[in-house]
């Protein structure tokens, strides 16, 4: 959240001069000129836990741009009339840091879901280069369908929801964090627009650089105190066609059981995704290791590791 020194507590007067930096129809969405249920999914949470339900008294304000130029004039005009900026993703934090606190606390909520464009990929370097408000699995299925295919392996279960810019400004760490790393890792370059409505262009292809202090780390879990990121730079990796699971068991002599369990077979039906691409699950009792054969993956080949006791 991006808070100025004054907050001014009626936006009403502001909205005019916010309808003319935005072009494309419904941009702007207030409760005294629109249904309070239209703005509900921006100021509540989608465990109803955080936020509050939007009423015709609301104060708050949701703006949804659709270019980075529209963005940098909001930011520009919020910051000259101290107004305070809530950027806001998919809206699937589980903290309630993209919603406003209370329905008298006056917000811009700036949505990112409009900045939905593809700029390029490629994945013979490896990278992928798209605005902030991509989702996360529409990321991920234009990586794999491409040719030659790759891997994005930032994995949450709301990819159908979230979007790149909000992995980026909250660190997301995902399923597979243990073997690719969290976004940082996974971080060349992004473009961030400043509460001054500057533009910080920190766009980067090459997994190797080493010119001077690396900014765009800064706005990893930021989440939105330095500015508004627009569009992220991020590194892909080869697709994954074979997979190696490891499980430890307490004792030797739960193999054998394991093993009958399982039909004596390292082979199963259906995918667990965890297991496929990790490449290493460890501490599962006796109890799941029946549960875990069924839902692997047939291509995946099983090592099993026994400590000593």
């Amino acid at each position: 959240m991006i808070r100025s020194s004054l907050p001014t507590s009626l936006l009403s007067s502001h909205i005019p001069a916010l309808s003319s930096f935005l072009h494309a129809p419904d941009s702007l969405l207030a409760p005294n000129l629109h249904h309070p249920s239209l703005l509900t999914p921006y100021t509540q949470c989608w465990r109803n836990k955080y936020g509050h339900v939007s009423t015709p008294s609301s104060a708050s304000i949701v703006l949804r741009p659709s270019s980075p130029s529209e963005i940098s004039k909001i930011l520009a005009y919020a910051n000259t009339h101290s107004l305070k900026i809530i950027p806001q993703g998919g809206n699937t934090s589980l903290v309630g840091g993209a919603t406003p606190p209370s329905p008298q606390s006056a917000n811009l909520i700036l949505s990112l879901s409009r900045l939905s464009k593809i700029h390029a990929i490629n994945t013979s370097s490896n990278y992928i280069h798209c605005q902030s408000g991509v989702l996360l699995h529409n990321l991920q299925t234009a990586a794999a369908t491409a040719e030659p295919p790759a891997h994005f392996p930032l994995s949450l279960g709301s990819s159908g929801s979230c979007q790149i810019g909000g992995n980026v400004s909250t660190n997301a760490g995902g399923e597979f964090f243990s073997r690719y790393g969290s976004i940082t890792s996974n971080l060349l370059g992004l473009t961030a627009i400043l509460p001054t409505g500057e533009t910080l262009d920190l766009h980067n292809t090459n997994p190797k650089n080493s010119a001077g202090f690396s900014l765009a780390n800064l706005f990893v879990g930021s989440e939105g105190t330095l500015g508004v990121i627009t569009d992220v730079c991020m590194k892909l990796h080869p697709f994954p066609h074979k997979a190696t699971a490891l499980l430890t068991l307490p004792r030797e002599n739960a193999v054998d059981a394991g093993e009958e369990r399982a039909g004596g077979t390292s082979r199963a039906n259906s995918a667990l995704g965890a297991a496929q691409t990790l490449g290493i699950c460890s501490s599962f009792a006796l109890a799941q290791f029946h549960y875990l054969f069924a839902r692997l993956r047939q291509s995946t080949r099983i090592s099993v590791l026994c400590p000593h006791n």
